[in-house]
């Protein structure tokens, strides 16, 4: 069995930090706080370096990590080998997704399966491309879906939808009356651009560098109600998929048109799970559901 306060500690591996570890669990930080000193007062091992900018592991605490991630999945794996046995009527399933995909397909995809398996329970945390590889491959969720995640050792790739990236902006702005938008013209405009870190900002960056153009983002933002909030006054615009601005695109707020640029159309989502990992019986049916839904239009 896997202790309390081996799972805290496993939290705070994955999130950084006691404090949206604690967020995670829904316990207090103090609670967090006392089980992992707890922890290392039983081993005798300092297992964080704490700073001020969150919690970093210590050898020890990274060699803990593994075997705790191990044992777990051993655990998940002996449930999984249970639960075949009964049919997939029970369950709890870790998914961690990005905000395009957790706001626009992956709501009618847990709807419809809670509809099917009422009692499989689920933990749905959005995340960065970076952070999902890393949580897959540590062990720490089930499935991850990712945007133009770099191939990584430990990982496979479960499905692939294209998700060519658009110019995304207000109707009121002087481009959106056209059928295409190069590069070219759109820099001439304020641009809202993806944060610094993901597959999404490497795919804006590779595109204006294609056509020898510099870009700098008046603001950068992974929220899509602040971009969109930005949008609306009708001056700037954003490179992004259809699906991320999906919900004011079909409120008429904002319009998407394609972009002349090669390199945005190489913009594809992935479901992503640990290599060597036979899913659970909920967590496969899930992912099975996920892929589905990769061959329907938004």
């Amino acid at each position: 069995m896997i202790s309390g306060s081996i799972r805290y500690f496993i939290a705070v591996a994955q999130f950084g930090s006691i404090r949206e570890a604690a967020k995670h669990l829904n316990i207090t930080q103090s609670a967090v706080s006392r089980q992992i000193q707890k922890l290392e007062s039983e081993m005798r091992l300092r297992l964080l370096d704490r700073h001020s900018r969150g919690i970093s592991l210590t050898s020890a605490g990274e060699v803990l990590l593994h075997h705790a991630s191990e044992a777990m999945q051993q655990k998940e794996r002996l449930d999984a080998d249970l639960e075949a046995l009964r049919g997939v009527k029970s369950g709890h399933i870790i998914i961690r997704a990005i905000e395009s995909f957790a706001s626009s397909r992956l709501p009618s995809i847990l709807e419809q399966f809670y509809m099917r398996y009422p009692n499989v329970t689920l933990d749905v945390s959005v995340a960065r491309t970076a952070s999902i590889v890393e949580a897959v491959r540590g062990g720490q969720c089930h499935i991850g879906v990712t945007f133009c995640a770099p191939a990584e050792r430990g990982i496979v790739t479960l499905a692939v939808r294209t998700e060519p990236q658009l110019v995304i902006l207000s109707p009121k702005h002087p481009l959106a009356n056209e059928a295409s938008i190069s590069l070219k013209h759109l820099v001439k405009f304020p641009i809202v651009g993806p944060p610094a870190l993901g597959g999404s900002r490497q795919l804006f960056e590779a595109a204006w560098q294609a056509e020898g153009l510099t870009c700098r983002p008046i603001v950068e933002t992974n929220s899509i109600h602040a971009m969109a909030g930005i949008l609306r006054g009708g001056i700037a615009a954003t490179i992004a998929s259809r699906s991320r601005a999906l919900s004011y695109i079909r409120t008429g707020e904002l319009v998407s048109i394609p972009s002349t640029n090669p390199v945005l159309a190489r913009g594809r989502i992935e479901l992503l799970a640990r290599e060597g990992q036979r899913l659970p019986p909920a967590a496969d049916a899930l992912a099975r559901a996920i892929v589905r839904s990769f061959s329907e239009e938004p």
